[in-house]
């Protein structure tokens, strides 16, 4: 019976200590919150959200970035150029060819030979497009292809002729036949047409067959090369020469 009285007495003051924390407990609470008023809601959470001007910023970041991504990965200085670096001035002698339309060109000091896309208003200021016709000029331009080489003229004006004309670079014989020294050209236009430019910046277009200029290679291997041809006047109006012979000459 002792046994039994001590283990329900240890019970007993168990319950009394815990009766005693909940109390405690429950005195805490109504301390901390004033009588009548309900506890103050948590704050919601807020996320800063930044200005327009730094969100504009970072869309423009964003957006260069994803332009500089080219399908290998990278931006090249060539797929991205500034007009400045696509333009350029030639100073030579103009060249008109008529095939159904006028097909323009240049040819500078160093018979490299550039045709020319050239509107009327362009020209207009010199009296159009056929007064500009062997005549020495400056021309600034946009560079379209390399490969046929191709410039928009954005402006022309007429320079002061540097190349004199030798005695021996067009003489005209008795029997209709002529021998000219110049630059020989080639223009692409489905089929290729040649010519070549004196001097004195006078082009004559040229009706020469592969026999005749393989011995040097084939015409393409008279492309922006000094020559003498000796041919056949076929018309003064435009200037045509059937090439009979031809042959490298030296660069003065």
């Amino acid at each position: 019976m002792k046994y039994l009285h001590f283990h329900l007495q240890r019970v007993l003051n168990a319950f009394i200590v815990l009766i005693m924390l909940a109390g405690f407990m429950l005195v805490g609470c109504v301390q901390a919150t004033p009588t009548g008023e309900e506890p103050p809601p948590p704050e919601p959470m807020t996320l800063n959200a930044p200005p327009s001007e730094e969100l504009s910023t970072m869309e423009s970041q964003a957006t260069a970035t994803l332009s500089m991504l080219g399908p290998e990965g990278q931006q090249t200085a060539a797929s991205f150029e500034t007009q400045p670096s696509k333009q350029v001035t030639i100073t030579g002698w103009f060249n008109t060819i008529w095939n159904d339309e006028p097909l323009y060109s240049i040819t500078d000091d160093q018979g490299q030979l550039t045709q020319l896309l050239l509107d009327d208003e362009t020209a207009k200021p010199l009296g159009g497009p056929l007064e500009l016709d062997r005549k020495r000029v400056t021309i600034v331009g946009e560079i379209i292809s390399d490969s046929p080489r191709i410039v928009r003229v954005l402006s022309v004006q007429f320079a002061n002729a540097k190349v004199q004309q030798t005695a021996t670079s067009f003489e005209t014989q008795p029997s209709k036949q002529v021998t000219i020294t110049g630059w020989f050209n080639t223009i692409w236009n489905d089929e290729p047409l040649y010519s070549i430019t004196d001097d004195q910046g006078q082009l004559t277009q040229l009706l020469l067959d592969d026999e005749t200029a393989k011995p040097l290679g084939g015409p393409l291997e008279l492309d922006r090369k000094r020559v003498t041809i000796v041919g056949e006047i076929i018309s003064d109006s435009p200037r045509i020469v059937r090439v009979l012979s031809v042959q490298f000459a030296n660069a003065d």
